[in-house]
């Protein structure tokens, strides 16, 4: 199941993305699906703190460096 993170969910809903949309919290979510609609919106996280936080876990759990 994936976990909410109310920063997240509300700047996605903020920008028109319906809350069903995320399937946050719901069993049978596919988490390979919310991270498919987290990286095709990844640009509206930009100048955000959100941003700042989601760059930083990607580098550090998964050794990401967007250089």
């Amino acid at each position: 199941m994936l976990v909410p993170d109310q920063y997240a969910s509300r700047m996605l809903y903020s920008q028109g993305v319906a809350l069903t949309d995320l399937r946050v919290g719901e069993p049978e979510a596919v988490p390979l699906a919310a991270w498919r609609l987290y990286a095709e919106l990844y640009f509206l996280f930009c100048s955000t703190p959100s941003l700042m936080w989601l760059d930083w876990a990607l580098a550090e759990v998964f050794g990401l460096d967007a250089q």
